[in-house]
């Protein structure tokens, strides 16, 4: 397969709210030729896996297949037309967070998925923990970009819109993600005061889901943004949908014959000629016919 290399790369960021249909019809709708990466929380599990297809590889946290009791949150596809010579899964013990390692030359993209429990700060201390023994003087190269992203279950006057001010999350749930923001100068990449889910119950839009990066990685960014029109049934949050800047190794897939497009008549004749011109099938009878 020749190796192309596209000028972009397209982020698909959602919660499904472990939904199959809400996860097939991001499926469906997210169509390979479109997205590069699907990063998932709250994706639906089933006894031997999620659900997903031939154009996309699933990254699951390496934990899930030591152990099946904790309930996984966090998931990324990878389309499957991306080198596996181009990236590598960085494993967490965690359910809850997953993580790519996406090179080209000297060109290095960490993307992480979070989902962050509402009653604890688990995930977001297990990204610090890790970005902390990576970058042990807390600053991350030029020639590095950081990104991670997911749903926080986090509420502050920053990113929430001023009719929210009464969902302000208290000081002890909030400091551990506003101390990893500040340590490694992380910015918001999805506009501020942009709703991601409408709660079922009231109706009410509020900003539970975010984007973050390193502060050089911002220019990168051509486009992120929700789209309220491709929600998709059982889910209460909006896809969050990324463009970056940056070049990622795919492979051109190989073209393959359209069975659906064949004249049955005349492949029916053209296989009894070549059949009729072809010896009477016999039993082999020892090793040297055969």
């Amino acid at each position: 397969m020749i190796p192309i290399i596209p000028t972009q790369l397209r982020i698909w960021q959602q919660n499904l709210n472990k939904s199959l249909t809400s996860q097939l019809h991001l499926i469906n709708t997210a169509h390979p030729n479109d997205w590069d990466v699907l990063i998932l929380q709250e994706p639906w599990m089933g006894h031997t896996g999620t659900r997903s297809s031939p154009h996309w590889i699933v990254q699951y946290p390496n934990t899930y297949f030591s152990d099946r009791s904790k309930t996984l949150r966090s998931l990324i596809f990878i389309n499957s037309n991306i080198s596996t010579n181009s990236y590598e899964q960085i494993h967490f013990d965690s359910t809850d967070v997953t993580g790519i390692h996406l090179t080209h030359d000297t060109h290095k993209i960490i993307l992480i998925n979070i989902y962050n429990d509402c009653n604890h700060n688990n995930a977001i201390e297990t990204v610090s923990e890790f970005l902390s023994q990576k970058f042990p003087d807390d600053h991350i190269p030029d020639d590095t970009h950081v990104i991670f992203a997911g749903d926080f279950n986090r509420h502050h006057a920053w990113w929430e819109d001023d009719h929210n001010t009464h969902l302000t999350s208290s000081e002890t749930s909030l400091q551990p993600l506003l101390d990893l923001i500040y340590r490694f100068d992380f910015r918001m990449a999805l506009p501020p005061k942009r709703p991601t889910l409408q709660a079922l119950s009231t109706g009410n839009w509020t900003r539970p889901d975010n984007v973050w990066c390193t502060s050089h990685t911002l220019d990168l960014f051509i486009r992120c943004d929700t789209d309220p029109g491709k929600r998709g049934p059982n889910t209460d949050h909006l896809p969050i949908l990324s463009t970056l800047d940056t070049r990622v190794i795919r492979n051109e897939k190989t073209p393959t014959r359209n069975f659906w497009a064949t004249i049955w008549d005349e492949f029916t004749d053209n296989l009894e000629t070549l059949l009729s011109n072809r010896s009477e099938p016999k039993r082999l009878e020892s090793d040297e016919e055969f």
